[in-house]
């Protein structure tokens, strides 16, 4: 098993549960191991595994009321929360009600249900209403005893992503505007193109572009290009 992390360790020895990916997409097949390592006799009857996906929601309003005959301001939290799916199934059972000292690895698989959204994290504390929201999924594994007690537990966090457009390379955009000082005098045109390798990105992919300014029949000097990636939430 490697180099072991401590929140893995229980009194009969280690547990964990991996996934093969570290991200899936809505409607796909995820699959992984469990891995036991047995440092003494454990009592042991099954490996439950535990999927689970919630949402939660919170934010601040400026709450208005009537209070002793006068209307008094104050801020009120509002949140809510909504399970999107949570299953739990036997993934392995022992023959015996004594699992012996040694390393185990124990595959699994399952299919995450279509349309869920993706993971996601939100948080604006500059605004007076500090929005958060949040979509976190999580897959657990259980060790059970012939009396339902469990042993060991491990969870790791599953990231999903939303499913993209088709996937394009090469992609190209222009634009050009007339320059104005004054509001009316003409100073020529300005045009600028951007090229982009691909239209997809992993999660810490270093994203490249390539962007051209023709200013050669404008009158107004150019003093810096500034390109910036925007990500559009909808809550």
């Amino acid at each position: 098993m490697g180099n072991i992390d401590s929140r893995c360790k229980y009194e009969y020895g280690y547990m964990m549960v991996q996934t093969s990916q570290p991200l899936f997409n809505p409607g796909q097949v995820v699959s992984g191991s469990i891995y036991l390592r047995v440092g003494m006799p454990c009592p042991a009857r099954q490996i439950m595994l535990e999927v689970k996906g919630q949402e939660k929601v919170s934010w601040i309003d400026r709450v208005t009321r009537q209070h002793e005959g006068r209307q008094e301001t104050f801020n009120e939290k509002r949140k809510a929360k909504k399970e999107i799916f949570h299953y739990k199934n036997p993934c392995f059972q022992f023959t015996t009600p004594m699992l012996m000292p040694g390393d185990y690895t124990i595959p699994f698989s399952f299919q995450l249900p279509p349309l869920i959204p993706s993971s996601m994290n939100f948080s604006d504390t500059t605004l007076q209403s500090r929005p958060k929201a949040k979509v976190k999924y999580h897959i657990k594994s259980i060790l059970e005893d012939f009396h339902g007690k469990t042993a060991m537990v491990n969870k790791q966090v599953l990231i999903l992503r939303e499913m993209g457009d088709s996937f394009q390379t090469n992609i190209s955009q222009a634009h050009s505007n007339r320059m104005k000082t004054w509001c009316c005098v003409d100073q020529g045109p300005s045009a600028v193109s951007v090229n982009f390798e691909k239209n997809i990105f992993e999660p810490h992919e270093v994203c490249k572009a390539n962007v051209s300014v023709d200013n050669s029949q404008c009158n107004l000097n150019v003093n810096h290009v500034r390109l910036a990636i925007e990500q559009e939430l909808t809550l």
